[in-house]
């Protein structure tokens, strides 16, 4: 009987200290130092070479987003395609690889042509580049541009119908 009161002290004395002494881990808002020993919490006052938190406003544009509204007018780049292969039978067909830069005010500031994308003719290039410049994201507020790859796929049973 001796022994089973023990262990039940023991284990009720466990299980208060283990609720009413905070543990030691430290909260999850925090983050671990960086090389100079620094915490990165700076509420006690700025530390380090963050300064641009404020600058930079909202969150960059995500790649869902972006891909929401890039498929919603990709149409446009499909005119490209269309318009300039309407009558030929022996349209190229494959792959177009654009990536995307996006600035934080919504606009494209730069799209570049991926090597990677197998349809290399460059009238289709030009119209689609002109078009996609013409493209408008969501405005992020964010002072960060951020870069997206996008892929038209110009093959039948895709984009082609």
């Amino acid at each position: 009987m001796r022994t089973r009161t023990l262990a039940s002290s023991a284990l009720l004395w466990a299980l208060v200290l283990g609720v009413a002494l905070p543990g030691c881990k430290k909260p999850p808002e925090s983050e671990p130092p960086d090389e100079a020993g620094e915490t990165g919490d700076t509420s006690a006052g700025d530390v380090g070479d963050d300064d641009d938190d404020e600058e930079e406003g909202g969150d960059p544009l995500s790649f869902e987003d972006f891909q929401e509204t890039a498929d919603y007018r990709t149409h446009t780049v499909v005119d490209c395609y269309t318009t300039q292969f309407a009558e030929q039978k022996d349209a190229p067909t494959g792959k177009l690889i654009v990536q995307i830069t996006i600035a934080g005010d919504g606009g494209v500031t730069n799209v570049e042509i991926d090597p990677n994308g197998d349809l290399k003719d460059e009238t289709l290039q030009k119209c689609a580049l002109e078009q996609i410049h013409s493209w408008k994201f969501d405005e992020t507020g964010s002072s960060k541009e951020v870069v997206h790859p996008h892929t038209f796929d110009f093959r039948p049973g895709e984009l082609l119908k």
